[in-house]
Formats: C-alpha cells, sequence, structure tokens
C-alpha cells in the first residue's frame, strides 16, 4: 500500500462518516419512510450514485445509520463514565445527554448532547409518568 492509497482510504472513510451524519440528519428531518437515498445525497453534496457505492440499499444505509448513531451515543456514554467527576456529576451529565437544551440540536450533529438523531422523534419524548410493577406511577 503505497502513500496515495491510505489517503484515498482515509478520504473515503471521512466521506462514509459524513454521509452517515447527513442521513440521520435526514430521516430526523423527514422521517424513516420518507427518506430516499436521493435526499441523502442531495444534503451531503454528493451523486446519488456514491451513496449506492457506499451502502447497496437504502436498508443497508438507515442499518448503518442507526449502527452510526448508536455508536456515538455510547462513545458520549463513555466518555462520562470514564471521567474522574464524582458520581452525582457523572449522573447528571448522562442525563443531560438525552434532555437537549433549549437551541442545540441532539445527536451526532450537534455534537454535545442529545439522544441519537436517527431516533424519530416520538422515541426522543418522555411520557410524563411511567408505571413500573404493581401499576404504581412514578413520576419522571
Amino acid at each position: 500500500m503505497g502513500y496515495g492509497s491510505g489517503v484515498t482510504r482515509r478520504a473515503a472513510e471521512i466521506r462514509l462518516d459524513a454521509l452517515l451524519r447527513t442521513a440521520c440528519d435526514v430521516i430526523v428531518e423527514r422521517g424513516l419512510a420518507n427518506t430516499r437515498t436521493a435526499d441523502v445525497a442531495e444534503a451531503a453534496g454528493v451523486s446519488q450514485a456514491l451513496v449506492f457505492y457506499h451502502f447497496a440499499t437504502k436498508e443497508r444505509l438507515l442499518a448503518q445509520a442507526f449502527a452510526y448513531a448508536v455508536e456515538q451515543d455510547l462513545a458520549r456514554l463513555d466518555a462520562v463514565v470514564r471521567s474522574t467527576a464524582p458520581p452525582l456529576t457523572k449522573l447528571r451529565r448522562m442525563l443531560r445527554l438525552y434532555t437537549p437544551a433549549a437551541g442545540r440540536p441532539p445527536g451526532p450533529s450537534g455534537s454535545k448532547g442529545g439522544p441519537s438523531r436517527c431516533a424519530p422523534p416520538s422515541w426522543r419524548r418522555r411520557p410524563a409518568a411511567s408505571t413500573c410493577g404493581g401499576g404504581r406511577t412514578w413520576p419522571r
């Protein structure tokens, strides 16, 4: 492997990462069922052929976008867990990751905080209360 192929491979990795980030953004904006590979290509500023080159099918694109979003969420959680902060501070930081702050987009594109951008909005909303064992309602 010469110098040129290593640079090309790195550029392809960066492009793939950007495509996955863009796919997450498009899924959030348009919804899972309404997301087209053409939408992802347009938003990323690349050809639809390049999207198919990397993913082959829309289903693979969506599956890899979800996997990418999960990896990003786990990396943020791991950083909090590995920090030297006291346990209560760690807990607060973890909770902040899943409570989007005003004006800050959640998920991979908004580098700090929020659940995965690939999760539909209904998955990101918390109910006012939940039941846990014996029908007792616990406030959140």
